[in-house]
């Protein structure tokens, strides 16, 4: 025998020996694979559609190779600015690799933050964002739905890419999803309770999975349904979206000053006219009493198949932390990072960075919902603006106190960085209470910051806990860096800030808690005559506080740059007396300003009642001032 027939002998029994182990472990391998939750090949995963299948196999042990090929290739192409090359190669991969989720969390990462700021337009940048969202959304997570870093990913994609500050589109994202989910749950809050927002959210929870479950529930459903399909409508995504659209086209606020109540009403571009001609003004009492449940199906069917979010999870986390906003980018975060937790509970292999990272993002969109989860979005111009949610308070308390707990287990000890910012929450709380919340809520908070660090070595410097409620609220709107550190200047922030948050919402109570910061400041700079930027060396007074509340209102009103359609909404909440008094000073500006934005200056900036009673009082002081004035002279 040859020495090259014995080596090919033993290289083929060597072979074989290999092949038999290999065979002998692979029961092994895949029971604990089992054990451990882990996500296996196809082998053992059901669900993939049959083109992986195929590409997966048709590879055999080549898939890896060609996978590195395919990545190598694709990070070149991205370079070269080639994005639509890059996307397809992406796809590839991720059929290739279906159950590694690092290729799904790559290529998440890539399209969301790399490709969308190489893009040029607002437009380019949300679609390119939108495209990771739904990688992750619609294939990483369904494919690997014990993959915590997946989960992590996606919140984190909200959080910061849409609901932070750092991509210059970001508020073109903020308005992009307010208005998709809109379109599809309408507005929920709509100034209501924490219990009616609930209330609103559960009727779409618990409406029926199925079409034939709606009509056995609700039998006067189907001449609706029946209706619609000689129209060319079936109960889907397309019509709840053609319903959404004239729903808020109709509640828009926006849309009434700028084109006036009648002309509001017509059918916005797109809505088929025939679908709300028989929607919205069908007279039948049955009918009508049908809609609703027809409506949350669709909203329900929309948000499992579109948004593969499970609508029973969304009702027990508002019942949880609060009346959440399904149109706020934190709340996704949020929602995505609780599920990402709860998988990662039942793993026996979890990787603990990624647990803790999960829950710290959980944290944090809390604390995002706490300081921007109010929101007020007309969906006519886009318009959007987010305030505080003192609703929310108690549930980032509660979240803090989790992720800690966590970061405990897993290490053994608390967290610096926890604990750090806890007296930064209670101030914070104590602060948005008083302005957006309940006073007595404020208190609460006030003497438990209090008791907790009261006696800390920088508390006792500052001596802000020995001061009074109001005082200390001044002490930290001071502080801030958005505030200016002057007392004249934060008598204007103040009151300016009424308006804005207060006013421009119909926020009566948070109005006047700002106006009444700003007067008891006033007060106080009066009294003890504190120094002004003009003279440091001068201790003078300022206007009484009408004259400063007046002057300050109407330099505020008068700003262009301040959106025409923020002054009307102030201008339209705004305290009787104090439309009397500034009226006529502002009609010349306003006038030529909302003309020349379009606007009818009579429907945008209507005279207060009672205006010809004040001019006839104002010229008859003014007369008698000219007449005491000659007497005086003589």
């Amino acid at each position: 025998m040859t020495r090259t027939r014995l080596t090919q002998i033993l290289a083929v029994v060597f072979s074989i020996v290999c092949m038999v182990g290999a065979g002998i472990l692979v029961p092994r391998i895949n029971n604990e694979r089992t054990d451990l939750q882990v996500e296996t090949g196809l082998e053992l995963g059901e669900g993939l559609p049959p083109q992986i299948v195929l590409a997966t196999t048709a590879l055999g042990t080549f898939r890896g190779l060609f996978v590195d090929i395919l990545w190598h290739r694709a990070n070149k192409l991205k370079e070269e600015g080639k994005f639509q090359e890059a996307s397809t190669l992406s796809q590839w991969i991720t059929t290739l690799q279906p159950r590694f989720p690092q290729v799904w969390a790559f290529h998440a990462w890539n399209m969301a933050y790399n490709i969308s700021v190489a893009t040029h337009t607002s437009e380019e940048r949300w679609d390119w964002v939108n495209k990771g969202i739904r990688l992750l959304r619609e294939q990483g997570i369904p494919y690997n739905p014990r993959a915590v870093r997946l989960y992590r990913e996606l919140s984190w994609i909200f959080f910061h890419k849409i609901g932070q500050y750092s991509d210059d589109a970001h508020w073109f994202y903020k308005r992009e999803l307010a208005y998709e989910m809109q379109q599809v749950l309408g507005d929920l809050d709509r100034g209501g309770t924490t219990e009616q927002v609930i209330t609103r959210f559960k009727a779409i929870a618990d409406a029926p999975d199925t079409v034939e479950q709606l009509v056995e529930l609700h039998p006067n459903v189907q001449p609706v349904l029946d209706a619609l399909k000689e129209l060319g409508y079936e109960p889907n995504e397309r019509l709840l979206r053609q319903l959404g659209t004239y729903i808020m086209s109709f509640q828009s606020l926006d849309s009434r000053i700028i084109q006036g109540a009648e002309q509001s009403r017509q059918i916005p571009s797109g809505v088929d006219p025939r679908l709300v001609e028989l929607i919205f003004y069908n007279t039948d009492k049955k009918w009508n009493a049908a809609l609703p449940h027809l409506v949350n199906y669709l909203r329900k069917h929309v948000i499992v198949a579109r948004y593969h979010m499970q609508p029973q999870k969304m009702l027990e986390m508002m019942e949880e932390f609060g009346p959440i906003d399904w149109r706020h980018p934190a709340a996704h975060g949020m929602y995505w990072a609780k599920l990402g937790t709860e998988q990662a509970a039942s793993l026996r292999n979890n990787d603990d960075v990624d647990i803790v990272n999960t829950y710290r993002q959980n944290v944090h969109s809390m604390q995002l919902l706490t300081r921007s989860g109010r929101l007020s979005f007309d969906p006519f111009t886009r318009r959007l603006q987010m305030l505080p949610d003192v609703r929310f308070i108690p549930a980032y308390e509660k979240a803090v106190e989790e992720a800690d707990e966590a970061y405990f287990e897993k290490y053994g000890k608390h967290s610096d960085s926890y604990k750090a910012g806890h007296e930064n929450f209670l101030l914070a709380a104590v602060v948005y209470n008083y302005l957006y919340g309940d006073i007595d809520q404020a208190a609460q908070y006030f003497k438990k910051v209090r008791e907790l660090y009261g006696n800390e070595p920088h508390n006792h410097r500052s001596q802000r806990y020995t001061s009074t409620l109001q005082d200390l609220v001044i002490f930290e709107l001071q502080g801030n860096a958005t505030m200016m550190d002057r007392s004249t200047q934060f008598i204007d922030a103040m009151i300016r800030q009424g308006l804005e948050q207060g006013l421009a919402h119909g926020r009566m109570d948070t109005f006047n808690r700002c106006l009444a910061l700003a007067q008891q400041m006033h007060t106080k700079f009066n009294s003890r005559g504190i120094t002004t930027n003009i003279s440091p060396q001068d201790r003078m007074k300022i206007l009484d506080w009408p004259q400063t509340l007046f002057n300050s209102y109407i330099s505020y009103m008068k700003q262009e740059s301040v959106d025409p359609l923020i002054r009307t909404r102030i201008w339209m909440n705004t305290p009787l007396q104090l439309k009397q008094q500034t009226y006529d000073q502002l009609l010349p500006v306003m006038t030529e300003q909302m003309q020349r934005y379009g606007l009818d200056v009579n429907r945008a900036f209507a005279a207060p009642e009672g205006m010809e009673n004040i001019r006839a009082k104002d010229a008859q002081q003014n007369q008698q001032k000219k007449t005491d004035t000659k007497v005086e002279m003589q």
